[in-house]
């Protein structure tokens, strides 16, 4: 009887020059590539020198952007007094201290919590207790999180 490793030692996978890539691969002078390569980089650069110094800083800081100017407008517990889904404009009454409403945004990215899990702007409803985290820009608040209570 014949060993198994024997038996098979002369169809052992050998090295087939066809299925290797030597000769399906362009290979083009490394100077053409980067030759090609600065040209495009300069074509994106417009006509400006690829290689320019960077700009000096100028001594006048820019406007603030409209996303930078929010700010934080703390939180709010109170009833939900209306809410209009289409808008997602809520109006939540204060519950402690003096009577103000606040007309609050209810953005995609508010993130709406119950007691045990997450819920959506279609679970807020007209007389609910809820505390709102806030930000404000402008006159807009805008809910970063509410939670029902």
């Amino acid at each position: 009887m014949l060993d198994p490793i024997s038996e098979t030692s002369g169809k052992r996978n050998v090295s087939v020059r066809p299925l290797r890539y030597r000769g399906t691969m362009l290979r083009l002078p490394t100077a053409v590539v980067a030759g090609v390569f600065l040209a495009c980089l300069g074509w994106s650069c417009g006509r400006t020198a690829v290689f320019a110094a960077p700009a000096a800083p100028s001594a006048a800081p820019s406007a603030p952007d409209d996303a930078l100017s929010a700010k934080d407008a703390g939180s709010i517990d109170g009833h939900v007094k209306s809410i209009d889904y289409n808008t997602g404009l809520m109006t939540v009454e204060v519950a402690h201290g003096p009577k103000k409403t606040y007309e609050v945004m209810v953005v995609p990215g508010t993130s709406i919590q119950g007691a045990k899990d997450f819920h959506t702007i279609a679970d807020l409803k007209k007389g609910a207790h809820v505390q709102v985290l806030m930000s404000q820009h402008g006159s807009t608040y805008t809910a970063q999180s509410i939670r029902l209570l």
